[in-house]
């Protein structure tokens, strides 16, 4: 209740000459943390913050502020259930309960993020009715966004096609989160689906950020062979895309053995433009390690190169 409070009391008069709070988040009250807002900051990164409704609202509140909204330009939501999405298990990573059930706060975060360029929110739960919410934003008058970051969430095929038809003629260039210019895009171990991929493909599309990328890496994501096969559609549509596996120039060896492959994945091992030998070793691991992020490769001269997977941002 306190942060209901809070919001209420930063439109007042008397608050005029704050311009910082810290507060604790309320999304999930076993596991309250910390975050700071201050007055000038050109980046809000409240990623895996925590989050709940009532931090979104109060959110929409300090951004609405002319000192505030006149400074920043991005701002990074991931992993924070901004619509009160709930988990089902405590260790799942991804929300899949209670999916879009209380809107006040987004309704009110909308209606400033139009103002922002950047956009981050990635795996906060957001479903059909929220894409909805998203989509007036970018497609109101003056809006001026121009990379978003929805992947991981629960859109659906009705989500994605209201937030498309949003984004045409508008500012928006991507939707998975890229910058211009960006060559290599890893999106390996972000928990995406096959709806992330058909965003992926809907972009090069449009033709945004992502044609101009060469290098793309899906490892490590339940994209099933329905992800995998939209992908592949893109892949065999643009030749300047090297690989859908971030794997390097010259490697003529490749085990995956440890790596958290699905069955889509494997789809993938021959549509890879660099030299892999026949006996490249893709296959489905009979032992999960989902914490292991990095594998060893050879090149063609021999050497053995080690590749990590990690978050662009």
């Amino acid at each position: 209740g306190y942060a209901v409070i809070l919001a209420w009391w930063l439109t007042t008069p008397v608050t005029a000459a704050v311009n910082r709070i810290t507060v604790d988040s309320t999304g999930d009250p076993r596991n309250r943390q910390t975050y700071t807002l201050t007055a000038g900051e050109e980046v809000i990164n409240l990623s895996s913050k925590g989050l709940g409704a009532a931090d979104v609202n109060l959110l929409a509140v300090w951004l609405q502020r002319p000192e505030v909204i006149a400074a920043i330009n991005s701002i990074v939501l991931d992993g924070c259930a901004l619509t009160g999405a709930t988990k089902k298990y405590a260790r799942d990573k991804t929300f899949s309960q209670n999916i879009d059930s209380q809107m006040d706060g987004f309704v009110a975060l909308c209606a400033v993020l139009g103002k922002l360029e950047r956009i981050s929110l990635a795996n906060c739960g957001l479903g059909p009715a929220r894409a909805a919410e998203l989509s007036k934003a970018v497609s109101s008058a003056g809006a001026g966004i121009v990379s978003i970051n929805c992947l991981a969430n629960k859109f659906g095929e009705e989500g994605l096609s209201t937030l498309l038809a949003s984004i045409k003629d508008t500012s928006v260039r991507s939707l998975c989160g890229l910058i211009e210019g960006q060559t290599v895009a890893d999106f390996s171990g972000q928990n995406l689906g096959p709806i992330d991929c058909k965003i992926m493909a809907a972009e090069f599309a449009f033709q945004g950020f992502i044609a101009a990328v060469a290098r793309i890496s899906v490892l490590s994501n339940p994209i099933g062979v329905e992800g995998a096969a939209a992908l592949i559609e893109v892949y065999e549509k643009n030749p300047q895309i090297r690989t859908l596996l971030g794997i390097e120039e010259g490697v003529t060896e490749v085990n995956f053995s440890e790596k958290n492959v699905d069955v889509g994945q494997t789809s993938h091992r021959h549509h890879c433009r660099c030299s892999i030998t026949p006996s490249c070793r893709m296959r489905k691991p009979t032992q999960v390690v989902p914490w292991r992020r990095s594998f060893t490769s050879t090149n063609s001269g021999g050497s053995t190169v080690g590749l990590t997977c990690g978050k662009t941002s």
